[in-house]
């Protein structure tokens, strides 16, 4: 069986360059394309100065999945830009410190803690 993933994305209210990208669901590789469709655009557009995954929805990730956060990191930090992760449930927060994401990817227990960081960061970017 396939799993879903819903997504969602948003400008944070504080900043329109901050932009929250809401997950529930299952990511994994029948989901990921889509994921990757909405979102790889949005990436690339050097306009987007962060983005906060909020995982609070989600209930599994695979392997492929940490591909994409990888990719993610990589090409917002080459142009000064920021990425982090909020919400997540134990076993999310599991396999983001076994591979490691957790040490390069700022991490927060809520999303408003995480808006406020990156709001922050990016107005001193401007």
């Amino acid at each position: 069986m396939l799993g879903t993933l819903n997504i969602s994305v948003s400008p944070s209210d504080g900043d329109p360059s901050v932009l929250v990208v809401n997950l529930s669901g299952e990511l994994d590789g029948s989901t990921l394309p889509d994921l990757e469709e909405q979102l790889i655009p949005k990436i690339k557009d050097k306009s987007n100065k962060a983005f906060i995954f909020n995982l609070k929805g989600l209930k599994f990730m695979d392997s492929k999945s940490i591909g994409f956060f990888v990719y993610a990191y990589t090409t917002l930090s080459r142009t000064q830009r920021e990425i982090a992760i909020t919400e997540y449930n134990r076993t999310i927060k599991d396999i983001l410190t076994i591979v490691g994401l957790v040490k390069i990817i700022s991490c927060y227990p809520t999303l408003n803690e995480a808006m406020k960081k990156m709001e922050l960061t990016s107005t001193l970017h401007s």
